[in-house]
């Protein structure tokens, strides 16, 4: 599992905002990179990102928690960026040989496959974000002093 550290900012209908910092052992992993550029909407600086998670009304300002996902996830994501393109580059480009039976024909499909096969994974991996299995999942919530309250009676 990649986990991350966050600090609750708020909680409003339903919506947590976190800022999530960069995880250091992950900044060279591309498909990393690749998932935090669209799982992180707002960038505020290098190290710092923006987050909205649904339904977690246990959480509170100030807090700071460590959410995750699966590296089950990750490699899926991965997979949609490096295999989605490839294939279609490929099938694309077969088939325009197949039917055209010229070379320039080839050229133009290769071509004309990446390009879709592109697009198809940015279509794809939006699909996905929305999808709540590929949602992070908070593995650690840390107690505020605030609403820690310990009594004890002899």
């Amino acid at each position: 599992m990649i986990t991350v550290w966050a600090t609750v900012i708020k909680y409003q209908d339903g919506l947590t905002t976190l800022y999530v910092e960069r995880n250091r052992s992950c900044t060279d992993c591309i498909s990393c990179v690749k998932f935090q550029q669209i799982m992180f909407k707002k960038h505020t600086s290098k190290n710092l990102y923006i987050i909205a998670l649904p339904n977690n009304p246990h959480l509170f300002p100030k807090q700071r928690i460590q959410i995750g996902l699966p590296k089950t996830r990750i490699l899926t994501i991965a997979l949609l960026f490096y295999i989605n393109p490839l294939l279609s580059l490929l099938i694309i480009g077969t088939l325009f040989e197949m039917f055209f039976k010229t070379d320039l024909a080839a050229i133009t499909g290769v071509f004309l496959g990446g390009i879709s096969g592109f697009f198809l994974t940015k279509y794809l991996s939006i699909l996905l974000i929305r999808s709540p299995l590929f949602q992070p999942v908070i593995i650690y919530s840390s107690l505020l002093p605030n609403y820690c309250h310990l009594s004890i009676n002899n």
